[in-house]
C-alpha cells in the first residue's frame, strides 16, 4: 500500500467516524479512482472495524458505506441518568452540558436525537444552584485525597460568608439535596469526631503532611450507610430515635427516613412511624415542612424544639 493509499483510507475512515455516509460513485469521482479501488477501500474499512467491534459497526447498503456507533450504555439508562442529573441542579451549566454530552456519546448514534429531544425543555430551563463553582475537578481531587488518606489544610466559607482556617482528614464523599459534601475526620482535645463540609465552600486547599489524624478505618467509627440514613446533610446535630404521627402519604416519610417503620399504634386517618436513629435538626426541618400532617411524640427534646420554632414563626406574622 502506497502513502497515497494510506492517506485516502485514513480520510475515508475519519469521514465515516464523523457520521458521514459515503457513496461509491461520489468516492470514486472525488478521488479519481477505479471502481475496483473503491470496492477495496470499502472492504478494507469493513475488515479494519470488524464484525465484533464493541463500539462501531459498518453498514453497507445501496452502494454506500457508513459507520454507526454501538451503545456502550443502554439508552434507557442514559435517559434516566441525564434526568437525575438535571433534577439535581448541582452543576454549573458548563459542566452540566459536558456531562450530558459525555453520556450521549456512550449511546447508539441513531437514538441520540431522541434523547436530546426528551431532555430539551429541562436542559433549556436548567437553573443551577447559586454557588457558581465548577465541581467536577474538585470532586475527583477530593476522591483522590480520600483514597490517599491525605490530611488537608483549607479555608472554609461559613454561612455568614466569613472564612475559617481548618485542618482535617477527608474520609467520605456524599451528594444530598443539591450539594456534594465531604465527611472530614477531625481531632480536638484528643478526641476524634466527624463533620460535614459542603464541597463548594472550600478555598485555598493545601496538603498537610505535618499533622497526623487517625483514619476511622482503624478506629472502626465510619459507617457511611448509617450516616446517609440518619443525617440530613444540610443540618448538623446529634442523632436520636424519633416517633411521630403522620396523616400524609406514608411513602413520603418512609422515603425520607430509610430505616423508618410503621408501628401498630392506631392514629386517626394516619399512621404512627418510628425512626431508630435520625439527625434531630434535619428531621425537624422536614417535620416543619409537612405542617399539620406531622405530630412528633418523641423525644421530648424534639417536641420542645418544634414548639419553640413554631412560636418564633408565629411571631413573624
Amino acid at each position: 500500500m502506497t502513502t497515497g493509499d494510506s492517506k485516502r483510507l485514513l480520510d475515508l475512515l475519519l469521514k465515516l467516524l464523523a457520521g458521514e455516509k459515503i457513496g461509491r460513485d461520489a468516492w470514486l469521482e472525488s478521488n479519481h479512482l477505479k471502481l475496483r479501488t473503491v470496492q477495496n477501500d470499502f472492504k478494507d474499512i469493513a475488515i479494519a472495524i470488524g464484525d465484533d467491534n464493541p463500539r462501531y459497526a459498518v453498514v453497507r447498503a445501496n452502494k454506500t458505506i457508513a459507520i454507526t456507533r454501538k451503545a456502550a450504555i443502554n439508552e434507557k439508562h442514559i435517559l434516566a441518568i441525564c434526568k437525575i442529573l438535571l433534577a439535581s441542579r448541582a452543576f454549573t451549566k458548563l459542566e452540566k452540558d459536558a456531562l450530558i454530552t459525555s453520556m450521549l456519546a456512550l449511546g447508539a448514534a441513531e437514538n441520540t436525537q431522541l434523547i436530546k429531544h426528551s431532555l430539551a425543555n429541562e436542559t433549556n430551563d436548567y437553573k443551577p444552584v447559586h454557588h457558581g463553582k465548577n465541581l467536577l475537578d474538585l470532586i475527583w481531587q477530593f476522591n483522590t485525597w480520600i483514597e490517599a488518606r491525605q490530611v488537608l489544610s483549607f479555608d472554609y466559607e461559613r454561612m455568614d460568608h466569613t472564612n475559617k482556617a481548618d485542618t482535617a482528614l477527608p474520609i467520605g464523599l456524599f451528594f444530598d439535596t443539591y450539594y456534594f459534601y465531604i465527611i472530614m475526620q477531625r481531632e480536638q482535645a484528643g478526641k476524634n469526631f466527624q463533620a460535614f463540609y459542603r464541597i463548594d465552600r472550600f478555598n485555598n486547599i493545601r496538603t498537610n503532611n505535618r499533622v497526623k489524624i487517625s483514619h476511622p478505618a482503624s478506629l472502626n467509627t465510619l459507617e457511611e450507610n448509617k450516616i446517609r440514613k440518619t443525617n440530613n446533610l444540610m443540618q448538623l446535630g446529634h442523632s436520636t430515635p424519633i416517633e411521630f404521627d403522620f396523616t400524609g402519604n406514608p411513602e413520603a416519610a418512609l422515603d425520607k427516613f430509610p430505616d423508618a417503620q410503621i408501628t401498630d399504634k392506631k392514629v386517626t386517618n394516619g399512621v404512627h412511624i418510628k425512626i431508630p436513629n435520625a439527625n434531630q435538626n434535619g428531621a425537624m426541618m422536614w417535620f416543619l415542612s409537612q405542617g399539620h400532617r406531622v405530630k412528633v411524640t418523641s423525644p421530648v427534646s424534639l417536641v420542645n424544639a418544634i414548639q419553640t420554632e413554631i412560636a418564633m414563626m408565629r411571631a413573624l406574622y
